[in-house]
């Protein structure tokens, strides 16, 4: 939702900025989540106060101070009732975390832009250590492995992400940079996504795009008895792709849908479909109708509209049941399987590559 919103924002022309309310106290919860996911000190430099065209002018004006103005000058202010909800972490962070922390230290909120202050100075000092190490690296978009490697480990970290960070989706874990860090010293490749893979010749490290077959087979079919799906959940491989499916009700499906307008695409009716699923590739003739667009059209076609890559065509999963196709990653579910607003039983289908 907060993208789509941003998105509609910077359609309106192509030169305003985009005021935000963000305020201190946002700020802080941001901080404070993005620590108990395990950030490294990025995430720790908060919202920033510009970010392309959109700027956020109240950043350093707490909550109070800003209801305190709108009271004394007669603004109307609208409050989320999702707000007071603790199932959300925000709100759990910001209904008992920050008034324990605030417990302990009063002027929480007066300390915290010094912290921000403090640690954003320090992050743009790695930055630029980081750019300096990568320029004396590059060579004819290669990087050097003996300069990468006399580098400071915290420069070394951040320059190794660098290199890989606009290939991988979902964003480089550390796993990624570890499997990179031995292969200046071995050797070899690492695929990065279906494009692309980083190599290393122990003197170089570059990432390349991989060899494309120019046709792919797809993989074995999986079948699966629909009563074997739970709460719990069940995951299965369909070649590099990871699928979980499992059962969840109404109200999950709406608190889901809430925090994700996409996962509505995934969701599928458990009771409008047949005993037996099975997970293939697309066959020839499969056609999927798409609930919101109300329309049908070929796999082959919907595949073409959206450039789905060549090599991707034959391995996108797709899941079918003796009636035809009821879901197609990347498009969403059918609409004679959708689930709507009377479906009791739910199927979240949720897939990563």
């Amino acid at each position: 939702g907060r993208l789509r919103r941003y998105e509609l924002l910077n359609q309106i022309d192509d030169y305003s900025l985009i005021a935000t309310a963000h305020n201190l106290n946002d700020n802080l919860e941001t901080v404070l989540f993005n620590l108990a996911r395990g950030t490294a000190l990025k995430g720790m430099c908060g919202i920033p106060v510009k970010r392309d065209r959109i700027i956020r002018p109240l950043l350093n004006c707490s909550r109070d101070d800003i209801e305190k103005y709108c009271k004394t000058n007669g603004l109307k202010f609208v409050t989320d009732s999702s707000n007071s909800d603790v199932r959300y972490s925000r709100n759990r962070i910001r209904k008992h975390v920050i008034p324990e922390l605030a417990a302990i230290n009063p002027a929480l909120l007066v300390s915290f832009p010094g912290f921000i202050k403090t640690v954003s100075r320090d992050e743009d000092f790695l930055e630029q250590e980081t750019d300096k190490l990568l320029e004396e690296a590059a060579e004819d978009g290669k990087y050097r492995i003996d300069i990468i490697n006399s580098a400071q480990p915290a420069i070394k970290f951040r320059a190794l992400r660098r290199i890989v960070a606009e290939y991988i989706s979902g964003g480089v874990e550390k796993r990624h940079i570890d499997t990179i860090d031995s292969l200046l010293l071995n050797g070899g490749s690492l695929d990065l996504s279906s494009d692309f893979r980083v190599t290393s010749d122990k003197t170089y490290l570059f990432v390349e795009e991989k060899p494309k077959p120019l046709h792919q087979k797809a993989p074995q079919p999986i079948l699966i008895v629909k009563s074997t799906i739970t709460g719990e959940g069940i995951e299965l491989r369909f070649e590099n792709f990871s699928i979980s499916l499992r059962i969840i009700n109404r109200e999950q499906a709406d608190l889901l849908q809430k925090i994700n307008r996409e996962v509505c695409y995934n969701l599928l009716d458990y009771d409008k479909m047949a005993s037996v699923i099975i997970v293939r590739g697309r066959n020839p003739g499969d056609k999927l109708r798409i609930k919101e667009r109300g329309l049908t059209k070929t796999l082959k076609k919907l595949y073409s509209e959206q450039g789905l890559p060549q090599n991707l065509r034959a391995v996108n999963p797709v899941m079918a049941d003796e009636a035809g196709v009821i879901w197609v990653n990347g498009f969403g579910a059918d609409e004679r399987c959708a689930a709507d607003k009377n479906s009791k039983n739910c199927i979240l289908i949720s897939i990563r590559r």
